[in-house]
């Protein structure tokens, strides 16, 4: 044999047979798939702000969702959330407990879980927690990770509602909260523990919610340019506390008569507002707006936003008028008092102290060097701790953590 075939023989001998060719391992992206009833409010804000931050993640997004209580704020999360990739799932619930339509819920998100296989369900608000976290127990041959959101947890509503929190606590792999006050307060109901909860900040959009000249909304809106404008948004339902705005704003008018109050939503609460405000005499002093999809123009005529909320687990609306450099006096509450920090801090005021909240109303409309600080301070403190790229960043430790474990 010469040289030449010696060496292509060496060559064909060499070559692995096809069994022994190494196999491409071809790994599927993790799945993440979030649930949420509450399609309202700052629960909806949230998973909105999670679609947009996490475009780009190394995972597959899914999300089931219910429309029994959606705004119009579900279908431009929808649209957005198709736009970037996700699978949505239409599966109803209900606020309330409603045994046949819970089970029905449940038996749903099982047959979700089992065609999906997600690798990570992330709940968002009480009842889709709930649901979501005992349907895992019907999958034993496919268990995913279950991170739980509660954005103002039900316990707050009775004892009932903490014993079914306290017994769900097994089920969560990792409890999520909005601000740190909230997860102070989860610490405190023993809903969880050190090392078992994260912080994922809110995004407040600091471009969209950017500085108007108030005398140009004034304009546009039709209202006075020199007559004191406090403004109150949110949901008429008793968390937000518009019946408490009424007499704050009585306070005020005694002091400031030309004052004017605008309520900038809806709600259940609608008829008890004008019937408080026709016992207070403020028929003609206040004005209800009714939805509004774009809430800035009222922002930014107001002089200061007034929020009356009972409970919060963020408090999106006082982030987003300091982001406008408008000055705001609220409720120490869970979650605003966060955004409400440091030099902020004096203008917080005890639940249900109408005095103290309409001295510190007056306090603002006496100074208009102050209110202007305040605003501006607001503003630098919004736009440095609720970035997108700080939400983003969470998540994707988040969830890369979870799949370790």
């Amino acid at each position: 044999m010469n040289v030449r075939s010696s060496l292509l023989k060496s060559a064909v001998t060499s070559i692995p047979s096809p069994a022994t060719l190494p196999i491409p391992i071809v790994r599927r992206r993790a799945h993440v798939l979030h649930v949420i009833e509450a399609t309202l409010g700052g629960s909806m804000r949230y998973v909105d702000t999670v679609i947009s931050t996490t475009a780009g993640l190394p995972f597959q997004f899914s999300l089931a969702y219910a429309t029994l209580r959606a705004t119009p704020a579900l279908e431009v999360a929808l649209k957005k959330a198709r736009a970037c990739g996700w699978q949505t799932f239409q599966i109803e619930m209900t606020r309330n407990i409603v045994p046949r339509q819970d089970l029905r819920s449940a038996i749903d998100l099982v047959k979700l879980y089992h065609r999906l296989r997600p690798d990570i369900v992330h709940c968002h608000s009480s009842k889709a927690g709930a649901l979501g976290r005992v349907a895992s127990l019907c999958s034993p041959f496919h268990r995913p990770r279950l991170v739980y959101t509660p954005h103002a947890v039900a316990a707050r509503l009775g004892k009932q509602y903490l014993i079914a929190e306290r017994a769900l606590v097994p089920l969560t792999t990792r409890m999520v909260a909005v601000s740190d006050s909230e997860a102070d307060e989860l610490m405190a109901l023993k809903l969880t523990s050190p090392g078992k909860f994260d912080v994922v900040h809110p995004v407040v959009d600091c471009d969209y919610f950017n500085v108007w000249e108030r005398s140009q909304a004034r304009s546009a809106l039709g209202l006075p340019l020199d007559i004191p404008v406090i403004v109150g948004v949110g949901r008429m339902t008793a968390q937000k506390g518009p019946l408490s705005f009424l007499p704050i704003l009585k306070k005020v008018i005694a002091e400031f008569p030309q004052a004017r109050g605008i309520w900038v939503g809806d709600g259940e609460l609608k008829e008890k507002f004008f019937d408080a405000a026709r016992r207070l005499g403020l028929e003609d002093k206040v004005t209800v707006t009714g939805w509004r999809n774009d809430v800035r123009p009222w922002i930014a005529a107001a002089d200061l936003l007034l929020s009356t909320s009972e409970y919060e687990s963020f408090g999106y609306m006082v982030a987003e008028a300091l982001a406008m450099e408008r000055p705001v006096v609220a409720t120490d509450v869970t979650g605003t008092c966060d955004i409400m920090s440091a030099e902020l801090a004096p203008f917080l005021y005890p639940l249900g102290d109408i005095t103290r909240a309409a001295e510190l109303i007056g306090g603002l409309l006496r100074s208009p060097g102050l209110s202007a600080r305040c605003g501006r301070i607001g503003r630098e403190k919004v736009a440095e701790r609720f970035g997108s790229a700080a939400m983003r960043n969470s998540l994707d430790v988040l969830y890369s953590q979870l799949l370790r474990t």
